[in-house]
């Protein structure tokens, strides 16, 4: 929880920023912007219908 607090988790936006050798750009695979927290967690196309049956849960 608190890596996705502060965002320094293993996204691209944030390796980007450490000069990860690996990491080209801070974008997302799915290529509609940069892969941050937020992006993943409420944005992300690759992730809609994992996103939908979570909210779908939890509303009972």
């Amino acid at each position: 929880l608190v890596q996705l607090r502060t965002e320094k988790i293993g996204l691209n936006d944030f390796l980007f920023s450490r000069h990860v050798p690996t990491i080209t750009n801070p974008r997302c695979s799915c290529g509609e912007r940069r892969q941050t927290v937020a992006h993943v967690l409420l944005r992300c196309s690759k992730y809609k219908d994992l996103r939908n049956r979570i909210f779908a849960n939890l509303s009972g």
